[in-house]
């Protein structure tokens, strides 16, 4: 066979060689990824199945004076004995008005679990409101009429009267502050950042006072914008005071708390502050919720 014959074969048998190489690598991934896709499709299959169960009934607790959290029992119907609830979800809807908030319970069943028809079970409600007051909650029923029950949120309240030993607590956070210690008159018994006086038992709003300290954007304020910040000063010590005399608030319990003033044009004022203990976690604390001059 002549020389270049048997050149022009060899080369068409390599080429014949590459392409079968490509051919079972082709072949080699449809069948892995073939074969994943049907693995994953039977993990599917086999995956268990959720249905959701019906509402009976649910009651609360009623008239009742809340702490952190109300736990609210509620009662559902299962369509099959062999699936029970898997998760229990709650949701804060939003309130329509004061007194009504929506929460929508979304509930699961999952199989390979023997029970009765009838289960009870129980949900924490800890959305719970800042505000008082009569509350309807609303749980979402697929394919029945939604189950409502209803709950009165009523928080403990308690009331104190500033005295020398408050008004100590204020001069102490001044006097261990060494950005305000500046302003404790010469007696030691007044500072004038906030105006606790442990001696006359009020908070001296005087104007004078401020400038005379060294407090010089004073000295461009109304009268009437002086007592703004003087009295938003106060308002911030006052959860200091309240932490020092309630040092295991309960939270959403509501506090008033009383105290006298100094005015700039040396008369007198009393007032009320409103506080409610509220937040999460570490950042729980007192609430500023409103200041009246009661006389």
């Amino acid at each position: 066979m002549p020389l270049a014959v048997r050149q022009h074969t060899l080369n068409l048998v390599k080429r014949m060689a590459y392409v079968q190489i490509r051919s079972t690598i082709a072949i080699g991934f449809l069948l892995f990824f073939g074969i994943t896709s049907c693995s994953d499709n039977r993990n599917e299959d086999n995956s268990p199945k959720y249905k959701t169960g019906t509402f009976v009934h649910a009651k609360s607790p009623g008239q009742t004076t809340f702490g952190d959290s109300v736990a609210i029992t509620f009662y559902y119907s299962a369509e099959d004995s062999n699936y029970r609830f898997h998760d229990l979800k709650m949701e804060k809807l939003g309130s329509t008005d004061l007194y009504v908030e929506q929460l929508s319970f979304e509930l699961e069943l999952i199989k390979d679990y023997v029970s009765p028809s009838s289960e009870t079970d129980s949900v924490v409600w800890k959305y719970l409101p800042e505000k008082a007051g009569h509350y309807g909650i609303i749980m979402d029923n697929p394919g029945e009429d939604d189950l409502r029950t209803f709950v009165r949120v009523l928080y403990e309240s308690f009331e104190m009267t500033m005295d020398s030993t408050d008004y100590q607590i204020v001069l102490d956070s001044v006097r261990s502050n060494p950005e305000l210690e500046q302003y404790i008159s010469q007696w030691g018994d007044t500072e004038y950042y906030f105006g606790s006086s442990v001696y006359y038992q009020n908070f001296d709003l005087r104007i004078s006072k401020r400038i005379e300290t060294g407090q010089t954007e004073f000295e461009d304020m109304t009268e009437e914008e002086a007592k703004e910040v003087m009295l938003d000063r106060i308002k911030t010590v006052l959860k200091l005071v309240l932490s020092k005399n309630y040092p295991e608030a309960e939270l959403n319990t509501v506090y008033y708390i009383y105290f006298e003033t100094y005015n700039n044009n040396f008369s007198r004022s009393n007032y009320e502050a409103k506080y409610q203990y509220t937040g999460e976690g570490n950042q729980r604390g007192f609430k500023f919720k409103s200041l009246d001059e009661i006389y």
